[in-house]
C-alpha cells in the first residue's frame, strides 16, 4: 500500500517558448500546476490458494487533478501562443474591450480586475476534476503436466467496479458547459469494465 500527499505549482504548461498569460503582470502566471493531484492511493494484494489457484488485486485512487483553464478569445492579441486567461469582464477598463462584456460561467471568486492592464483575469489553478477509482482483479489456475511444464488459465477484470473516470473536461470559462467532462479519453486506464480470458503453457 502506498499513499502520497503532494502539491505542485508552476508558471503554466507552455514551457520555455510560451508567452505569459498576462504580459502586464507576470505574478499572475504563478499558480497550481495542471499536474497537481493532492492525494493518491495505490493498493496491491496477491493470494495463493490450494490446488494451484491464485489471484490478485490492484486498486488506484486519485483525488481530482487540476486542469488548466482558459478564457476563450484573447484581447491581448497573443492568440495560440498563450493559454489565455485574460478577458473583457464586468470590471475590465481597457479601451480595447467592447461595451458588451464577456459572459463567464466559472465561480466569480476566481476572476478579478488587473489594475495594470485594465483586463479581467481568471486564476490559473482554479479547476479540479473528479476523483478516480480504478480496480483490477485476476484469478488464475495452474495445472502442472510434468516437472518442467505447466498450463495456466486466467480471467482478468479491468475497472471491475465499472466506475466512470474522466481524463478531460471543458475548461473554457466562457463556455456554458464549463466544468463538464468532455470524454473518458482514449487511454485504456479510463475505459469501462472489461474482461479478458487467457491461457498459456510454460515450460
Amino acid at each position: 500500500m502506498a499513499y502520497t500527499l503532494s502539491r505542485e505549482k508552476s508558471n503554466g504548461p507552455l514551457g520555455p517558448f510560451g508567452y505569459a498569460n498576462n504580459p502586464f503582470n507576470f505574478h499572475e502566471n504563478w499558480g497550481n500546476s495542471p499536474d497537481d493531484q493532492r492525494n493518491t492511493l495505490n493498493v496491491t494484494a496477491n493470494y495463493t490458494w490450494k490446488f494451484g489457484l491464485h489471484g490478485g488485486l490492484v486498486y488506484h485512487y486519485g483525488s481530482g487533478a487540476n486542469a488548466y483553464v482558459t478564457a476563450g478569445s484573447s484581447p491581448t492579441g497573443l492568440g495560440a501562443y498563450t493559454m489565455n486567461r485574460t478577458y473583457c469582464g464586468v470590471d475590465a477598463t481597457n479601451s480595447s474591450c467592447p461595451t458588451t462584456r464577456t459572459v463567464v460561467y466559472n465561480d466569480p471568486r476566481h476572476n478579478h480586475l488587473d489594475s495594470v492592464s485594465g483586463f479581467d483575469i481568471t486564476d490559473q489553478g482554479q479547476f479540479y476534476g473528479r476523483s478516480i477509482h480504478h480496480a483490477d482483479i485476476n484469478l488464475a489456475k495452474d495445472t502442472r503436466f510434468w516437472d518442467h511444464a505447466k498450463g495456466i488459465i486466467q480471467v482478468e477484470a479491468f475497472n471491475v467496479l465499472n466506475h466512470t473516470n474522466y481524463g478531460s473536461y471543458n475548461t473554457v470559462i466562457t463556455s456554458s458547459t464549463f466544468g463538464k467532462p468532455t470524454a473518458s479519453t482514449d487511454v485504456l486506464f479510463y475505459y469501462a469494465r472489461m474482461l479478458q480470458f487467457s491461457a498459456r503453457v510454460e515450460f
